[in-house]
């Protein structure tokens, strides 16, 4: 199911053609297989048109075609600077400023629209919610298990801690309302989702991050290089925006309460997460950079 150019003549070669009654559709042979050309319907039909791209006269369907070569086939770089936005450019010179290596990962603080910035006390916000999560647990045993499990999982590995400097010194402190995301797919699992884009006094933690800009592959490109080599390999990164850090002086904008081993019988406490999250508008450029760099560090003979 690829698209093969005459650019690979010998692969045209016809071995063995078979034909019909005059106007029918033959078959011709080659080292791909067999194909059926001609028409499939009476050519003296009123309803048959048939057009040629370079003979089409209809303005419509030329742009179609052309759109159709330059966007659908389209395998140029996607990373070309002069083709992003202005704040594209200002989240990559934040990236690019701030990316650093911890213990086999990478350390990148989150691109604020504006540094000097500074974020409401949100707690009262991050309390409501939390008694919304508290009375969906408490009616859920199921749940309440997978959650917990979950919620513990990321502070044995390092994805989130508690917070024992409660009066932080930072600007921006922010608590974020958390919510279980489940997936049929996925029996006895939770993601952990946190609602960056819910707000207080008109402002969410989203609304003060830059998106940054697409730096995922074209799967079309992904597709269309299949063909290079007789070998293609595909990987599944565990937990991919979790295994990017977050700088130490961005964490207090990404706290979000809890109760210690899930009881929910005790008072909660607060905790930060360390990494990029789930549900940050900028977590996928973040992440994707952090990829596009860990691949330029590495090389596979």
């Amino acid at each position: 199911m690829l698209l093969i150019g005459t650019d690979s003549p010998n692969a045209h070669i016809p071995l063995e053609v078979r034909s019909g009654n005059e106007n029918q559709p033959y078959a011709i042979r080659s080292r791909l297989g067999w194909a059926i050309r001609g028409p499939i319907e009476d050519t003296h039909a009123s309803n048959v048109i048939n057009v040629h791209f370079e003979e089409a006269r209809d303005v419509l369907l030329q742009r179609q075609l052309e759109r159709m070569w330059t966007s659908d086939f389209d395998d140029r770089a996607r990373e070309d600077k002069n083709g992003l936005s202005i704040e594209d450019k200002e989240a990559m010179k934040m990236m690019e400023s701030s990316i650093t290596q911890e213990n086999g990962h990478f350390k990148l603080g989150l691109p604020w629209r504006d540094r000097k910035t500074t974020l409401p006390n949100n707690m009262v916000l991050a309390h409501a919610r939390l008694q919304q999560l508290k009375r969906k647990l408490s009616s859920n045993e199921t749940l309440h298990k997978m959650y917990t499990t979950t919620v513990n999982d990321y502070i044995e590995k390092g994805y989130a801690k508690e917070v024992t400097n409660i009066e932080s010194k930072s600007k921006r402190v922010w608590y974020l309302p958390h919510h279980p995301i489940t997936n049929e797919n996925k029996p006895g699992k939770v993601r952990v989702v946190f609602d960056c884009a819910s707000k207080y006094q008109g402002i969410s933690l989203n609304s003060q991050l830059l998106q940054g800009p697409d730096l995922m592959n074209s799967l079309v490109g992904v597709i269309i290089r299949f063909r290079q080599d007789k070998v293609a390999l595909a990987a599944d990164i565990e937990a991919m925006f979790h295994q990017v850090r977050v700088r130490e002086d961005d964490c207090d904008a990404l706290r979000f309460l809890w109760w210690p081993n899930g009881n929910l019988d005790q008072k909660p406490k607060i905790y930060c997460m360390n990494v990029h999250l789930f549900g940050a508008t900028s977590s996928p450029s973040c992440t994707a950079y952090a990829l596009k760099r860990t691949a330029r560090l590495c090389t596979f003979i």
